[in-house]
C-alpha cells in the first residue's frame, strides 16, 4: 500500500516533509503545480502492495480551491456569510477524516470577513464540546471538507444570530503547529483507511408511507404503529409541532444481505397484523405523498470514514438516483438526501443519503447486496465523480441523464469485484433499471410487490386506534 497526499509549499509543507522522512525514510517528495500553486506531492509507501490510497487526491484540491466551492456548498445547505446575516461570532476547524481535530474561536469584536487574523487571537477550544453550538460549527465543517472531496483541511466557518453556520471557505493547506503535523503524519503513516477486521453486519430501517385509498390522503402511521418495535413509526418536523406520519421497519441484522431482505419481508407480516386493512395502502420510494420525504436507511457496524461515505455515494447513490422516481426524488432533496450524510451509532454508523428503495423486494435486495459489496470492498472504489461540479450540479437537479453516462464505468467497477458474482442475480434488478433508463413504481402498494398476504378488513376513519406514547428504539447491530 502507498498513501499520496499533497500540501501547498509553505512552512507547513518543510516541516511535514521532515517529519514523514524521520517515521519513514522512504518517503519520496516531489513538485506539483495545482492551478498556479506550488504543492509537495508525498509518496509514503507502506507494506508492498500496488494499492495506492490518495488523501486530498487533486481533482478534489481544484474544487476546493476555485470559485465552484461555493456553489457546492449552498447544495449541501450551507449558508455563505453576508452582511445581512449578522455574524457573531468566527470559528476555525481542522476537519481529518470527518473528525474535528482542532477548533478555534475568534476572540476579536470585529468579526467582518475582511478582518486580518493577524489583529486578533484565535483561541484553542475542546472539540468535544457538548455546546449546541460547537456541535453546528463541527457539523458545517465536516460537511463542507467532505462535500469538495477532501480528508483533511482547514474550515473558516461564522455563526449568526439566527443561529445558522455559514461557510466563509476551505483551506486544504492550513498553517499548522508542530503538534497538529505530529497527528496528520500519524494519520498518514498509520496507515489510514484500514478494512475492518470482523464480517461486515448490516441493519436497516427504511421508511414507508399509509394512504388511504378511498380518500388518497396520508394516513398517520402513528395512528396505528407502536414508536417502539420491529414496526413503528418514526417522527417529522414540523415548526412547532412534531408528528410521527411515517411507518419505519426494524428488521433483525444480519451479515448477509439476503438474510436481512428476508428479516424485512418477516417485519412486513409482522406489520400487517397491526394494521389488518386492505385499503390503506403502504407505498416506499422517495417521496410518495406531498411533503413527507422518506429514507431507506442503511447500518454498518463498521467505523465511518471520508473514503468509506464517498464508496457508498458513487457506487450506491449514483445506482439507486438513476433507479428513483425523477419527479419526487427532485422534491426529496430539497430536504433530505445529501451525499454523504451519515449518523454515528455506538456499533458503527447509518448511512442516509439514499430514499427509501423498500418498494419491491428485488430491488431491496439487489441494494443491501451492493451496499455490502462496497463496503467489503471500499478501498478498490476509489473513483469520486463528485469532485467534478457538474457532477454534483446534476445530482442535486436531478438530471439523470447526465449521471447516466457515467453508469457503465461504475457498474463494470462493481460487478469486477470478487465477491460480486455471489450477488449476481440479486444485482441484475438494479443493473436493468439503470441501464435501461426505467424507474422504480412507488405507487405500487409494497405489500403485494413482497407477496403479503392482504386481510380484507376495511379502515373507517371514525375508528380511533390506540397511540402509543413509549419511546422509539433506534436499530442496533450486535
Amino acid at each position: 500500500m502507498t498513501v499520496k497526499f499533497i500540501y501547498a509549499s509553505g512552512e507547513t509543507a518543510t516541516r511535514l516533509s521532515k517529519m514523514l522522512l524521520e517515521y519513514n525514510r522512504r518517503t519520496e517528495i516531489s513538485e506539483q503545480t495545482i492551478g498556479s500553486t506550488s504543492h509537495k506531492l508525498f509518496t509514503i509507501p507502506h507494506k508492498p502492495t500496488q494499492k495506492i490510497i490518495e488523501i486530498n487526491e487533486p481533482n478534489a484540491l481544484r474544487l476546493a480551491l476555485s470559485p465552484a466551492a461555493k456553489q457546492v456548498f449552498q447544495w449541501h445547505r450551507l449558508d455563505a456569510p453576508s452582511s445581512a446575516q449578522n455574524i457573531i461570532r468566527e470559528y476555525k476547524v481542522i476537519i481529518m477524516n470527518l473528525v474535528p481535530l482542532r477548533v478555534w474561536r475568534k476572540s476579536s469584536g470585529d468579526t467582518s470577513s475582511d478582518v486580518d487574523d493577524s489583529n486578533s487571537r484565535w483561541i484553542l477550544i475542546k472539540a468535544e464540546d457538548d455546546d449546541k453550538e460547537i456541535k453546528r460549527i463541527t457539523a458545517a465543517a465536516r460537511i463542507a471538507v467532505q462535500a469538495l472531496g477532501l480528508d483533511f483541511a482547514l474550515a473558516h466557518v461564522g455563526f449568526t444570530k439566527l443561529r445558522k453556520a455559514v461557510i466563509f471557505e476551505v483551506d486544504p493547506s492550513p498553517a499548522l503547529t508542530p503538534k497538529t503535523i505530529k497527528t496528520l503524519v500519524n494519520f498518514l503513516t498509520a496507515p489510514p483507511y484500514r478494512v475492518a477486521k470482523e464480517e461486515v453486519k448490516l441493519g436497516a430501517d427504511p421508511e414507508f408511507i399509509l394512504i388511504n385509498r378511498d380518500t388518497g390522503k396520508m394516513v398517520p402511521a402513528s395512528r396505528f404503529l407502536p414508536r417502539q418495535g420491529k414496526v413503528g413509526c418514526d417522527s417529522i418536523r414540523i415548526p412547532n409541532r412534531q408528528q410521527r406520519p411515517i411507518g419505519e421497519l426494524r428488521p433483525e441484522p444480519s451479515a448477509s444481505p439476503l438474510i436481512l431482505a428476508e428479516n424485512i419481508r418477516k417485519t412486513l407480516l409482522q406489520g400487517v397484523r397491526l394494521l389488518p386493512y386492505s385499503n390503506i395502502q403502504w407505498v416506499a420510494g422517495s417521496q410518495p405523498t406531498n411533503n413527507y420525504p422518506i429514507g431507506g436507511h442503511i447500518h454498518f457496524n463498521v467505523d465511518c470514514s471520508s473514503k468509506l461515505l464517498r464508496a457508498l455515494d458513487n457506487y450506491l447513490a449514483i445506482p439507486v438516483f438513476l433507479m428513483e422516481n425523477s419527479t419526487t426524488s427532485s422534491m426529496r432533496r430539497t430536504k433530505y438526501g445529501l451525499l454523504s450524510d451519515f449518523r454515528l451509532k455506538e456499533y458503527g454508523f447509518e448511512y442516509r443519503t439514499i430514499s427509501s428503495w423498500l418498494v419491491s423486494p428485488e430491488i431491496s435486495k439487489g441494494v443491501l447486496c451492493l451496499a455490502k459489496l462496497i463496503v467489503d470492498n471500499y478501498m478498490e472504489l476509489s473513483a469520486n465523480y463528485f469532485t467534478r461540479i457538474d457532477v454534483q450540479r446534476a445530482f442535486y437537479s436531478g438530471d439523470k441523464s447526465y449521471l447516466r453516462n457515467l453508469y457503465p464505468e461504475i457498474w463494470q467497477t462493481i460487478t469486477a469485484l470478487p465477491d460480486a458474482k455471489k450477488y449476481a442475480s440479486h444485482l441484475e434488478p438494479i443493473n436493468e433499471l439503470c441501464r435501461n433508463a426505467k424507474e422504480w413504481d412507488e405507487s405500487k402498494d409494497i405489500r403485494e410487490t413482497w407477496g403479503i398476504p392482504i386481510p380484507k378488513k376495511k379502515y373507517r376513519a371514525e375508528n380511533k386506534s390506540k397511540k402509543s406514547s413509549s419511546t422509539r428504539v433506534n436499530v442496533r447491530i450486535r
